[in-house]
């Protein structure tokens, strides 16, 4: 969240907000690698931006060749056990872009496994499913 892309919540008169635009645009992808700009030299500063996983969904799509759906159960989901489908609400049918911003939907006792191996420092069972210093990083201030 500091890689200081121009993110405006709501401007005043229309509804082109950067909020409105990366929860209702009904093609994510474009609007993620067609709107933003950079204001100020990377890393100056925070700002929360729905940009940011946005673009780092299609950095995963594209190195890995697979939906961030897929991936995610493949590398987590498969190795912990879930009991449901843990995909990401989509843009639109035709758009067909997970929206990253919003979050993976699970049921409790999926959210409850993800965070038993958050507990256990990234590990499920004597299997590392991922690493520990991530898990460090990822959970500080």
């Amino acid at each position: 969240m500091s890689s200081c892309l121009e993110y405006e919540e709501n401007r005043w008169l229309v509804f082109n907000g950067d909020d409105p635009l990366t929860t209702c645009y009904p093609d994510q992808r474009r609007l993620a690698l067609q709107n933003p700009k950079i204001i100020d030299p990377p890393g100056e500063h925070f700002l929360y931006n729905k940009y940011h996983p946005r673009l780092l969904g299609l950095i995963l799509e594209r190195t890995t060749g697979q939906t961030v759906t897929e991936y995610l159960q493949k590398r987590i989901w498969d190795p912990i056990g879930m009991e449901f489908e843990g995909p990401w609400s989509i843009d639109s049918e035709a758009g067909n872009s997970e929206k990253m911003g919003t979050g993976v939907n699970a049921c409790a006792i999926d959210f409850a496994k993800f965070g038993r191996m958050f507990l256990k420092q990234g590990g499920w069972n004597g299997q590392q499913v991922i690493s520990q210093q991530w898990v460090s990083e990822s959970t500080q201030p």
